[in-house]
This record gives structure tokens, C-alpha cells and sequence, in this order.
């Protein structure tokens, strides 16, 4: 099973690769979710 909290890691290392790796874009997590905002040529990508 899936574990959201797992996959972020220790304090949010896989979050912050993931911000560096889509630098074009505004990412949050909040829950079990990953929120993504910006450009749609990035958004696309993502």
C-alpha cells in the first residue's frame, strides 16, 4: 500500500527534489495531496 507520508520522506526531502527538479512551478503539499501551480507548458511536464 501507498503511503503519502513515506514517499515525502524525512522532513520533505523528496518534496524539496521535486520543487528543484520542476523549478518552473509553485508545489505544496497539504494531506496526502501535491498541489501544483503555474505555467501549463510546466504543468504538462509535471
Amino acid at each position: 500500500m501507498f503511503c503519502f507520508m513515506n514517499f515525502m520522506a524525512k522532513k520533505n526531502k523528496n518534496l524539496k527534489r521535486i520543487r528543484n527538479y520542476f523549478s518552473g512551478l509553485k508545489i505544496i503539499a497539504r494531506g496526502n495531496q501535491l498541489k501544483a501551480s503555474g505555467d501549463d507548458q510546466f504543468l504538462e511536464n509535471f
